[in-house]
């Protein structure tokens, strides 16, 4: 009865604008992660009425967290990144390009989009480019999180199950490589004493 209730009514107008609120909320305040109110658009409108409307809401998010870095600095991220030079240049436009940098930044599922967005803020990028390579970098994400929103009502299909795939492998690979560097640079330390 709710899966009819929410495909005859839910989707409206109304519901357009407040799946927008809740990515500029967002923005603000910790809210409802970016997966769940994926999922939930995609339960109320047509695959592709809901990934349309994500990406304009990730837009607004992105854009507004970019206008918080131009306006008050990357904060903790931005202190870390200025310790490391290599590290800064990678997201400075002006020296490496730093849109492949932010492409990849967004593949990851386990890196905050918030804080890569205040980063970015803080660089000469203009905030169209943050904005579409961004939206690109993300959308593997979004489709995953539609698919999976579309087939909530029947949470043992292979539709439900697939989409959790890459967002597992994705962060599989980044925790690997963390650790993998982690050790590295522990037995760099253990081999200079």
């Amino acid at each position: 009865e709710f899966e009819l209730w929410i495909e005859t009514y839910g989707a409206t107008p109304v519901a357009v604008v407040i799946i927008l609120i809740n990515y500029a909320l967002k923005a603000v305040v910790p809210w409802f992660p970016v997966s769940c109110i994926c999922v939930a658009s995609a339960m109320v409108f047509k695959w592709y009425e809901a990934l349309l409307i994500n990406l304009i809401g990730l837009s607004i998010l992105f854009a507004l967290k970019f206008a918080w870095g131009k306006r008050f600095g990357g904060g903790n991220a931005e202190k870390l990144l200025m310790k490391y030079d290599n590290a800064h240049r990678l997201v400075d436009e002006s020296k490496l390009g730093s849109g492949v940098v932010l492409f990849f930044t967004r593949l990851l599922p386990s890196i905050p989009l918030n804080a890569v967005s205040c980063i970015y803020g803080t660089t000469d990028m203009p905030l169209w480019r943050f904005v579409l390579i961004s939206d690109t970098g993300v959308l593997y994400k979004v489709i995953s999180y539609i698919i999976i929103g579309r087939n909530v009502f029947d949470p043992a299909s292979a539709s439900f199950i697939v989409p959790f795939i890459p967002l597992i492998l994705f962060s599989g690979i980044i925790f690997l490589s963390l650790s993998g560097a982690l050790e590295e640079r522990k037995a760099k330390t253990n081999s200079n004493i």
